[in-house]
């Protein structure tokens, strides 16, 4: 499938070629957007890696350190030249959570469901395994191509992290990525990526994150009254699954000018990615997979309510969504 891709690019005579991800990129994204460079360079193809926001979490800022993944800030905040070809990696065009307008819309290769209106791709690889890497391995071996060891390392930790140790979401096309890069990787650099991933300020989110912490039924809800990154978010949701009492895990971070989430799930019957959509339909968005998700809300949907009420108005949002899925488990 990635020759389309290669064979469209060709026909096309481009300002730029970019390769855009999701904004605060993670892992996954990150070592995928390298890999498909390294594919694209190997057929004569220039391309630039770029991101809105910030690479904010440590694990992730050594990975692009380590390897020298040639990242870069989206230029004029996301602002394209019209001429300029995206190609979107880990994200779909029109999502929430990409900032890029202008240039063309031109290709997607992602792992996540479709919650929004899809753009008219010229190659479009949308099927859902466990990480955006696995799709970049099978490119590389599609194309016959050596797998350099920066390469399987960035694609081996980006795996790792999405799947969370092969834990979450994994089909077997993820288990032979793996052992494809497992080969071909460095593994005391692996071991390096793997170690120190929280930061100091990380202990104040999970301190508040506990300390609001409300549980009713197998729901745990909380609100963290500060800006977190994004991978910390759902890092605060995936320690409060750990919990024993809890089938769902539902983290808000206010921010200056909206409400960050992340939703887990251990519960057959709740969807995640549909949940979470489904719960901010109105005044917000969402997405993701069956056990785990994320969505925003902008301060216009709750700028009239106290921030001590806050925590109330998301929770009856929730619960009532939970409430709906209680209904059809048990019809």
């Amino acid at each position: 499938m990635i020759k389309r891709l290669i064979d469209a690019l060709k026909a096309e005579d481009p300002g730029e070629i970019r390769i855009v991800t999701h904004d605060f990129p993670d892992a996954d994204a990150l070592s995928s957007a390298f890999a498909l460079q390294y594919i694209l360079q190997s057929a004569g193809l220039t391309a630039e890696i770029n991101y809105g926001g910030l690479i904010d979490r440590s694990g992730t800022e050594k990975l692009v350190s380590i390897h020298k993944i040639p990242a870069k800030p989206s230029p004029d905040g996301g602002v394209f030249p019209p001429d300029d070809l995206l190609i979107f990696v880990d994200c779909q065009g029109l999502g929430t959570n990409v900032t890029a307008s202008g240039g063309r819309i031109f290709a997607c290769i992602d792992h996540h469901p479709t919650y929004q209106e899809k753009p008219d791709y010229v190659y479009e690889q949308i099927e859902q395994t466990g990480a955006c890497a696995t799709l970049l391995t099978e490119a590389i071996r599609e194309m016959g191509l050596p797998l350099p060891t920066d390469i399987a390392t960035s694609l081996l930790y980006g795996l790792q992290m999405d799947t969370k140790n092969f834990t979450r979401e994994v089909q077997d096309r993820d288990i032979v990525a793996f052992r494809t890069l497992h080969a071909a990787a460095d593994q005391e650099k692996l071991n390096y990526l793997e170690m120190s991933k929280l930061e100091i300020d990380d202990l104040k989110a999970f301190g508040s994150a506990i300390e609001h912490m409300e549980v009713f039924a197998d729901v745990g809800l909380t609100m963290v009254p500060f800006e977190c990154p994004d991978g910390l978010i759902g890092a605060l949701a995936d320690f409060m699954l750990g919990l024993d009492e809890l089938g769902i895990a539902v983290v808000f971070s206010l921010r200056e000018s909206s409400i960050k989430l992340s939703v887990r799930t251990i519960l057959p019957y709740v969807d995640a990615g549909e949940y979470t959509h489904n719960a901010l339909q109105g005044i917000g968005s969402g997405g993701g997979h069956k056990m785990f998700a994320g969505g925003f809300i902008p301060k216009s949907s709750y700028e009239g309510i106290p921030k001590e009420e806050l925590m109330e108005w998301l929770k009856n949002i929730f619960m009532k969504k939970y409430g709906n899925y209680l209904m059809e488990d048990s019809q």
